[in-house]
């Protein structure tokens, strides 16, 4: 069972507000956000999809740089 609720100061003090923002930033990803370059074949492919690569990844500096930006 998973238990969702806003996070309390303490808890984003804890995990560090860095590591926050970033895992915040997973909620309103979208492919139209990336560069021009990194948009290349993926037409087909769902928002969803594309998180999933690039969390599967083993280079996570796409994931940090990408969602950053964003």
């Amino acid at each position: 069972s998973i238990n969702i609720h806003q996070p309390k100061i303490k808890e984003i003090a804890f995990i560090g507000e860095d590591l926050f923002f970033l895992g915040s930033n997973f909620l309103c990803f979208s492919k139209d956000k990336l560069d021009e370059k990194d948009k290349i074949n993926l037409g087909n492919k769902s928002d969803f999809d594309v998180l999933m690569s690039m969390i599967n990844n083993k280079n996570n500096d796409t994931i940090k740089s990408s969602l950053v930006s964003a």
